[in-house]
């Protein structure tokens, strides 16, 4: 069974768009002409963040785009809502700069308690559209209440770096790299004199943002932020484990297996139960620590490894539904490399979907996997229904 809409035909797609040979392709990315011609006929998945990477600098393009469907094909409503909000935020983003009154805002007291609902329920229950949706407002009126708040300037900045924050990480969540960044870099002028965890958070956002070729600017950028943080503060400390975790998935990226894993063991050494719901709601925390490892083994070609940390996760003790998503998306990708596994793998995939449906459909490695297994799957099992849902959903049509 074969599946249009895979992310082997948008790699075709590019490269005619670019009007460059395969062999040209594979050679840029150091991989060989068989691979690419297996990944472009959706015979293989595209697990890798380095041959994802690798590919798309050949190509010229961000990640993002391997995985990208042209607006007229978003099937799913929820979808083309999401990316709808994404123009807004771009416009707040770039028409209002850092501190400058552009409305009138409500007063801090209210921004502030609606910034809190984001932390606590929309982000948790990866409710994408409606944060989209909110912070371009909050965007406006937060930056506003500079002017307007004398007396409260401390606070007003705080909030002002939790709106680019939530902006940065709602755009993420879409794939929306340079909407991230621009975030990232507002984020960065209006906290520069607030505490350290800030500087670590917008170094967090920074490398979160940055497109394919990046990995060694995250590495230095966390290795410099990281030296000026305290580790026996509690805001610091959980900022420093986010920042170690974010380095092994960049080192794993670069095949440093080595260093990789010293810095997931850093952060295992930082975590605390409770940590969840601390620092400036970035969610770190044990659970959160096994997650990103399994990342990292996946990215160091171990599969095996990253299953033998999920089998003893227990990724419903983190309150964030999207982090849960992840860890199943992630627990998908290393239970597609064997065959053995793809029938879990399919489970897999439907539950990362029902915990953050917009992210997941939207995502180059479920969209990979899907159309992997699609492939592979028989239609008429229970796996292959749920499959053919999914891709339904995702704009990948089984034929």
């Amino acid at each position: 069974m074969a599946a249009t809409g895979h992310v082997g035909k948008r790699l075709v797609e590019l490269r005619l768009w670019r009007g460059m040979q395969a062999r040209v392709v594979a050679d840029l990315a150091g991989i060989s002409p068989g691979y690419l011609s297996m990944l472009e006929a959706g015979e293989r998945a595209l697990n890798k963040r380095s041959t994802l990477e690798a590919i798309a600098n050949a190509l010229r393009v961000a990640p993002s785009e391997l995985g990208a469907l042209p607006t007229d094909t978003v099937l799913n409503p929820e979808v083309a809502e999401a990316l709808g909000t994404l123009p807004d935020l771009e416009a707040a983003l770039t028409d209002v700069e850092p501190r400058e009154a552009t409305v009138t805002p409500r007063p801090l007291d209210a921004v502030v308690a609606e910034l809190d609902y984001a932390d606590a329920e929309l982000r948790p229950r990866s409710k994408i559209v409606e944060q989209m949706q909110i912070a371009p407002r909050l965007v406006r009126e937060a930056n506003s209440l500079y002017d307007a708040e004398p007396g409260r300037r401390g606070e007003v900045l705080e909030a002002i770096g939790r709106t680019y924050k939530l902006a940065n990480v709602s755009s993420l969540a879409l794939g929306a790299r340079s909407v991230a960044s621009l975030a990232a870099s507002a984020m960065r002028d209006v906290t520069a004199e607030l505490g350290p965890e800030w500087a670590g958070a917008v170094a967090f956002a920074r490398n979160s943002a940055l497109s394919a070729g990046g990995r060694e600017r995250v590495l230095a950028r966390a290795t410099k932020t990281l030296d000026g943080l305290d580790k026996s503060e509690d805001r610091q400390r959980q900022v420093a484990g986010m920042l170690h975790l974010q380095s092994g998935l960049a080192a794993a990226t670069l095949a440093d297996g080595e260093g990789a894993r010293e810095h997931v063991g850093e952060a295992r050494n930082l975590a605390r139960p409770g940590d969840e719901f601390g620092a400036l709601a970035i969610g770190f925390g044990p659970d959160n620590v096994d997650f990103w490892a399994m990342a990292v083994e996946i990215e160091l070609g171990e599969p095996g490894r990253a299953m033998s940390i999920a089998d003893r996760a227990i990724p419903e003790r983190h309150p964030s539904w999207s982090r849960q998503s992840a860890f199943h998306l992630d627990r998908a990708r290393a239970q597609s490399s064997e065959k053995k596994y793809r029938k879990p793998a399919v489970w897999s995939l439907v539950r990362a979907e029902m915990l953050h449906p917009v992210s997941t459909r939207t995502s180059v490695w479920a969209r990979s996997v899907t159309g992997d297994l699609l492939r592979t799957v028989k239609r008429d099992s229970p796996e292959g229904r749920e499959l053919r849902g999914l891709g339904y959903r995702m704009g990948i049509a089984p034929s």
